[in-house]
């Protein structure tokens, strides 16, 4: 387990909700806007964000905010809906909170050259299960394979496994 977490969101419902159904023996929750994270630079180890960088005009600043936050070589977890089949099936309705929705090589192209991919998994939002897509990134993103083995053709969600790779920019 880790030594010490902590949550954040720019909503008090959703701060309030975390505190009462998931409470933190080893950290709290604080309301933070995630464009200027108030903490410290190099203050984690992991940096997990899901469902947040399509909620944002600029992206790329949010990268550099999470990689200002991590200590070197630390790991960000990042998931972003599928633009090629997050409005499919269910999900059909454009969402109204969503700034801009990503491709795979669109997240991949955002997280370069600070972070380096270590996996990439899709999920699905019917079996709500992830199935890696790569072990490594080699250039092909719109396929969904990996040496010849085509997986599920269009995940809702990815989630990328990245290693910071450059130091923080102080800004």
């Amino acid at each position: 387990g880790a030594k010490k977490v902590i949550g954040g969101d720019v909503s008090e419902e959703a701060i309030n909700f975390s505190k009462k159904n998931f409470p933190l023996t080893r950290g709290f929750y604080k309301i933070m806007n995630i464009d200027r994270i108030p903490l410290k630079n190099n203050s984690f180890d992991v940096i997990v964000s899901f469902e947040t960088i399509e909620h944002v005009n600029n992206q790329q600043k949010i990268v550099m905010e999470f990689n200002r936050l991590l200590k070197e070589r630390g790991i960000l977890i990042v998931s972003t809906p599928n633009i090629k089949s997050y409005k499919k099936g269910l999900l059909q309705t454009k969402n109204p909170f969503h700034k801009n929705e990503l491709s795979l090589r669109e997240i991949i192209n955002i997280l370069n050259p600070t972070f380096k991919i270590l996996s990439i998994y899709g999920q699905t939002d019917k079996r709500n299960i992830f199935e890696r897509i790569y072990e490594k990134f080699f250039g092909v993103v719109d396929n969904y394979q990996i040496k010849g083995v085509s997986f599920f053709k269009s995940p809702t969600y990815f989630i990328v496994v990245a290693k910071k790779i450059k130091k923080s920019v102080v800004y």
